[in-house]
């Protein structure tokens, strides 16, 4: 009976530090599906660009076809077309991270490549599972103010 219980309690040990690692992966891996889509999008909209002379207003416009579930860790997609602003898609992780939400934002800057960023709210403590979502799947630990009141990590490719 005493072994049994050594048996569980190390297991109990083992699965304690196992599931946080495992969690971080499983975010990573969900939010990069939606960088690859993003990367798509963006090409998709560099055509449109160079056919019409100006950006798509909605993804019914570009001619392409993403893989099935390639945004569904993602809600709130939006084009921001509306020339206050640079154009651009904006999508929510659709889980809130310790509380914060996370967004994955790409530019549409003229027929340069655009900006890829993951932007969170500023002030999010810097060892928190957020920051670390945003910094590992961005590739890079150096933020920047993406606007006021939200940091961003640019895609390093």
């Amino acid at each position: 009976l005493l072994e049994l219980l050594v048996v569980v309690l190390i297991i109990g040990i083992l699965a304690s530090v196992a599931l946080p690692q495992y969690k971080r992966v499983v975010r990573k891996t969900r939010f990069v599906q939606g960088i690859t889509a993003v990367k798509s999008i963006i090409d998709a909209q560099q055509i449109y660009l160079m056919n019409n002379g100006t950006v798509a207003s909605n993804l019914s416009e570009l001619d392409i076809t993403l893989p099935a579930g390639a945004l569904s860790y993602f809600k709130d997609i939006i084009m921001h077309i509306d020339g206050t602003i640079p154009p651009h898609i904006q999508m929510r992780y659709y889980e809130n991270v310790d509380g914060k939400d996370i967004f994955l934002v790409a530019y549409f800057e003229g027929t340069a490549r655009p900006n890829i960023v993951c932007a969170l709210q500023a002030g999010t403590a810097a060892n928190s599972p957020a920051r670390k979502l945003c910094q590992d799947a961005m590739g890079t630990k150096e933020s920047f103010l993406a606007e006021s009141g939200w940091d961003g990590y640019a895609l390093s490719y």
